[in-house]
């Protein structure tokens, strides 16, 4: 009902030379947005899809497990973004795991594109071990270098995004070129967001 009223009020004052020079746009936070009329060509109204209510910027705890023996922790930020598909982007930030066994490790930043929604289990789902996603990660201990180099994303990479009821979920196994062990993070949002 709200599409149509909006749609009449648009059309009338632009078909009948309405005061207005500007069309004001209050949304439901209260910011206002306004348009010169002259410059509006159309008005289109979508349904917001399933991959729109998954776009925004998540702060939370990323928990960094290597081979399943060591687990680190880090604050983190990831970015989804909405494809016109009905996928999603995850953007993955550097970040760093300080203390590990190989020194303080730097993850590189990267993007894992084009997952698709998986209704089974109502969450976003991609096998990118195929797609050719490379990072770049260095460590160093006690002063020195022991790691520093871009790696291929390689077998075993996958990620699963969900929403739960404490919030955003981020399960993300991968691992760097030939080493033989698995990396598994595992993102939860913070709760105050």
């Amino acid at each position: 009902m709200k599409k149509i009223l909006f749609a009449a009020a648009l059309a009338a004052a632009c078909s009948f030379g309405a005061d207005a020079d500007l069309l004001t746009v209050t949304l439901n936070d209260g910011t206002k947005t306004s348009f010169p009329v002259d410059n509006i060509k159309e008005v289109t109204f979508t349904e917001e899809t399933i991959a729109d209510t998954f776009a925004g910027t998540y702060s939370g705890m990323n928990d960094v497990s290597i081979n399943n023996q060591w687990t680190y922790s880090t604050g983190i930020d990831y970015v989804i973004t909405a494809n016109q598909d009905g996928t999603i982007n995850l953007q993955v930030p550097e970040y760093t795991l300080t203390g590990t066994v190989m020194g303080d490790m730097t993850i590189g930043a990267y993007t894992v594109s084009n997952i698709a929604y998986d209704e089974a289990s109502k969450s976003f789902v991609r096998d990118y071990s195929q797609d050719g996603i490379s990072l770049h990660v260095k460590a160093v201990k006690d002063g020195k270098t022991s790691l520093d180099g871009d790696y291929t994303m390689g077998e075993g990479c996958n990620v699963v995004i969900e929403k739960t009821d404490q919030g955003l979920k981020v399960v993300n196994a991968f691992k760097m070129g030939a080493m033989p062990f698995l990396i598994v993070a595992t993102f939860t949002q913070s709760a105050a967001e």
